[in-house]
């Protein structure tokens, strides 16, 4: 113990005398300013600030109005200058200076537009009408180079942060993570996008594949109806019938370089809409956004800003610049929050004709010397608390229990937990189910970094209510480190319960699902995963012996357990979005605009490997999301089934539903009030449509959202006499429901801008023709997640 102790100690005198030396050496070697209003001490960011003597030397002030130049810029004359404002000419020194701009009197004295409904909503029309060349996501085709700082600090002004420990209060750096990439992207009109960390640099990671794009926290193209932050849409103030949502007002109108410029500033017209507030900066040279700032309008979720500015490219509007400032509730101290900073410049822009091979098409990727260039490539310098960052992000990776985490984070972020060789999947220590009740088990795989390509499974699990033990095992190859494209052979001794819920809901069949086949499955399986299509093929011999009674009779007689099938799969996928590799992994963020689309393949092979069925079956599902700027979101979901031959009761279609008693947790895209395991089909068609109309009213502990519902389905079952020993029944009349409720009515808070919300929901069965009877035709679903 003593000599971890000193060792830490030693490690801790190392990172001081590291820091002190850096401090002494980096004061001399970037100066720094800050730019204010004259009048207000406000900060004035998206200044443009000119060395007059080095004309290569400028750079845009930040959201706090700081700016830095190199050394070599101290005592030369720069030009200040800031949209409203006067400009100034000064001497740059090596002090840090506040610079304070005047409002211009030069107002344009005539108003260039005029209308009816005020002329910030007519200058906000002009920019509405002309959106479709201003968004570059309407550009044929376009190339760039992207630089992105990623800085992770807490929120305050100083250079370290005190924090008191159990023992002592330690001093910290106020900012100790930081990360830079530089990407080139090549876009293909559209939505097609093919980006290339061609450099990056994170602290204390130093093998992983680590970059935050700036598309990962505001949306490149400024131009659409809704934009997502925090995983939440927020209306633009600039798309259609935003005027009832927002106030407008023209403060004020400016002529700067032959440009007639348009301040407008933005704010909510009541708390209940998803909208911003903030200042945005008109250009009359193709009624195009030149600058925009953007800030959450109430506490609900975590503070941003966000600003934008935008320069013109052969004629064409592009991105220069963009900054963010995030805030997040911090575990060290309540009222000093950690903050993130993100700042991405754009160059070398081009328009040429280069269209997109379909294997690069929404893909990021890495060079093989992505870790090792980004010094010489970096656009702009690095500041003192910057590198401070990179020595203490160090110190953690090689010192700390943090750094064991940030190391094996590509198994953490899948839910698996490394053990030397081995990695242990986290949700198999426990699961719970209607069969089972309680599932104990262990599955383990073999450590992906030591082994990049193959790969062995292992897992066993015991159930405290069937008292069995289950155990199966797989082997698998992945033809690339991130496992988009893979072949793999597995074996299952394990149950397996009926498939209520299909598609994207599978993991409510645990809670609803009540019939139960003891299976030994044989399965060799092939998967290929690319946004926006994924596809993959299986086939497997399963021996099925149902744990209820059945009987199949399809045969002209009596067949009984246990029975064999082989089958084979086709699965396709869409999934439009933007897949990004992260700690050695990816994800896909998802485009909203563009819908879910699943389709399954599946044939039953008599005679082949001893199988006793033939069927053939085809399903197909659409997810779709319609927004609107005044009623709020749509979601659409469309099903359909159709199966030929004669597939045994575990192959039928078992419809959605989620009824099994008066009170119970909704499962989406399904029947709320049909009662679950009871109706079957081999052809159906279902409709699920959910319109959110919007949030009521915003207190600490409710935000009701209302949100209406309705639900169709007809499914039809052939030759029901060919299975005993369960009813079977179908719903070939047709089931309709409807539902009301809030979304959010409960809001319990955690902590600061962090919630846990309930939503609450009646759903009636329109189908009964009958009063209303709790637990029958009208039940209460109750659903649960996290706000922020």
């Amino acid at each position: 113990m003593l000599k971890i102790k000193n060792t830490v100690i030693i490690k801790i005198i190392r990172l001081n005398v590291l820091l002190l030396l850096y401090f002494g050496f980096t004061q001399s070697s970037i100066g720094q300013g800050r730019i204010v209003d004259a009048e207000t001490l406000e900060a004035l960011p998206f200044s443009a600030v000119m060395n007059l003597s080095k004309p290569e030397i400028m750079t845009i002030s930040d959201i706090n109005g700081y700016f830095t130049l190199p050394t070599k810029s101290i005592g030369d004359s720069i030009l200040i200058r800031y949209v409203g404002y006067d400009t100034i000419r000064t001497i740059f020194t090596k002090d840090s200076v506040v610079y304070r701009l005047t409002a211009s009197q030069n107002e344009l004295k005539e108003a260039v537009i005029t209308a009816d409904d005020g002329p910030a909503i007519a200058v906000i029309k002009k920019v509405l009408k002309n959106r479709p060349n201003l968004s570059i996501v309407d550009i044929d085709f376009y190339q760039c180079r992207i630089y992105t700082k990623n800085i992770v600090g807490f929120n305050t002004n100083d250079d370290s942060i005190s924090i008191k420990g159990l023992s002592a209060t330690k001093k910290y750096p106020s900012t100790f993570f930081i990360a830079e990439s530089l990407v080139e992207r090549q876009y293909e009109k559209r939505d097609k996008v093919f980006e290339r960390v061609i450099a990056s640099s994170a602290a204390g990671l130093k093998d992983a594949e680590f970059a935050i794009m700036p598309e990962d926290v505001q949306s490149l193209n400024f131009y659409r109806d809704y934009l997502n932050i925090y995983n939440k849409d927020y209306i633009n103030p600039i798309s259609p019938l935003s005027w009832y949502k927002y106030h407008f007002n023209l403060d004020k109108v400016y002529e700067e370089n032959g440009d007639t410029l348009y301040k407008i500033d933005y704010w909510p017209k009541s708390n209940r809409f998803n909208c911003f507030k903030g200042m945005m900066v008109i250009s009359d040279k193709g009624w195009a956004v030149q600058k925009i700032r953007i800030e959450n309008a109430s506490n609900e979720i975590y503070p941003f800003i966000l600003q934008q500015e935008y320069k013109t490219v052969a004629g064409q509007w592009f991105p220069l610049k963009f900054t963010a400032n995030l805030l997040f509730p911090s575990a060290v101290d309540k009222d000093i929050p950690f903050k993130i900073t993100q700042t991405s410049i754009f160059d070398n822009v081009s328009f040429e004709p280069k269209a997109l091979n379909s294997n690069k098409s929404n893909k990021t990727i890495f060079d093989p010397n992505a870790g090792h260039n980004l010094d010489s490539l970096r656009f702009i310098p690095l500041e003192k608390t910057d590198s401070s960052a990179y020595i203490f992000g160090n110190y953690i990776y090689d010192e700390t229990p943090i750094g064991y985490v940030l190391k094996n984070m590509n198994f953490f972020i899948n839910y698996q937990i490394p053990v030397g060789p081995v990695a242990i999947e986290a949700f198999s220590l426990y699961r719970r189910n209607l069969f089972e009740e309680n599932r104990f088990g262990l599955s383990l795989l073999t450590n992906m970094n030591m082994m990049p390509h193959l790969q062995f499974g292992a897992y066993g699990a015991y159930g405290s209510s069937d008292k069995e033990f289950k155990y199966g095992g797989s082997v698998a190859w992945h033809f690339d480190k991130l496992q988009t494209n893979s072949v793999k052979y597995s074996y299952q001794n394990d149950i397996e319960s009926n498939h209520l819920f299909r598609f994207r809901n599978v993991w409510f069949d645990r809670y609803y699902s009540n019939l139960y086949n003891k299976i030994e499955n044989h399965e060799l399986s092939y998967r290929y995963q690319r946004a926006p299509n994924n596809f993959y093929l299986n086939f497997n011999r399963k021996t099925i012996d149902p744990l209820y009674n059945y009987v199949f009779q399809g045969h002209n007689g009596d067949d009984r357990s246990p029975f064999t099938n082989s089958e084979a799969s086709l699965g396709y996928n869409y999934y439009n979005g933007r897949q990004v590799n992260f700690f050695n992994t990816w994800y896909i963020v998802r485009n909203i605009s563009y819908p879910i689309i699943n389709i399954n393949l599946n044939a039953g092979f008599k005679g082949l490997l001893n199988g006793e069925f033939e069927y053939q079956s085809l399903e197909v599902n659409i997810n779709k999301v319609f927004r609107w700027t005044l009623i709020g979101n749509t979601n659409f979901t469309a099903q359909a089934g159709y199966m030929l031959g004669q597939p045994p009761i575990w192959k039928l279609f078992n419809a959605p539903a989620s009824r099994t008693g008066s009170f119970t947790i909704q499962a989406p895209n399904s029947f709320q009030t049909m009662p679950a395991n009871v109706f079957w089909s081999n052809k159906f068609a279902h409709l699920f449509v959910e319109q959110t109309i919007g949030k009521l009213f915003v207190t600490k502990f409710s935000m009701p959202e209302l949100f209406l519902a309705y639900n169709a389905g007809w499914g039809k079952l052939d030759k029901a006499n060919n299975h005993e020993g369960i009813v079977l029944r179908d719903y070939s009349n047709g089931f309709h429901e409807i539902g009301a409720g809030f979304n959010s009515l409960i809001r319990i808070p955690i902590y600061d801008w962090f919630a846990f919300g309930i939503n609450v929901g009646g759903y009636y069965d329109l189908t009964s023709r009958a009063p209303l009877n709790l637990g029958e035709n009208f039940v209460v679903k109750v659903g649960f997640g996290f706000l922020y």
